[in-house]
């Protein structure tokens, strides 16, 4: 099956995704979560491909800033510049895993509509074990350790 490819970038263009899969966007799995991260902001929908892969790109790594919150076993990627969020990476047996906002595509594509999800109550354990099966791999997150922006958590 192709591979193909989806581009994401927050509005002042400081981060960037490359998203490869070969699952055409008319069947991708969407959703909107109400954790306290997600449901304080707009523009927020998530898709991952398990199959797939993902790599990111910053300009200026002092931008970025890595949010945490609830479970403290995902870094939420926000611009500093723009205030947009990109993504989630955790790391899960011994590998990057991220799941993808995909509000910032690049090209305009029609989306699935996006079905809500709850976390609430679900246990650590369950939501590596989820995670693992469902996220995306990351490529190339050798880098992670360069960002200068101190973790939040809140």
């Amino acid at each position: 099956m192709a591979t193909n490819i989806y581009k994401a970038s927050c509005v002042c263009r400081n981060m960037v995704f490359v998203f490869k899969t070969s699952v055409l966007p008319g069947k991708w799995s969407v959703r909107v979560c109400n954790c306290s991260f997600c449901s304080t902001r707009t523009g927020h929908v998530h898709c991952a491909d398990p199959s797939g892969n993902v790599y990111f790109e910053f300009l200026d790594r002092r931008k970025v800033c890595l949010y945490r919150h609830g479970t403290n076993t995902a870094d939420f990627l926000v611009c500093i510049g723009c205030g947009a969020y990109l993504g989630a990476v955790s790391f899960i047996n011994k590998s990057w895993m991220a799941v993808l906002n995909m509000q910032h595509l690049v090209e305009a594509i029609q989306l699935p509509e996006p079905y809500l999800v709850a976390w609430k109550g679900e246990g650590v354990r369950e939501r590596i074990l989820r995670r693992s099966k469902t996220w995306t791999p990351v490529r190339d997150w050798s880098n992670y350790a360069e960002f200068s922006t101190e973790t939040v958590y809140y």
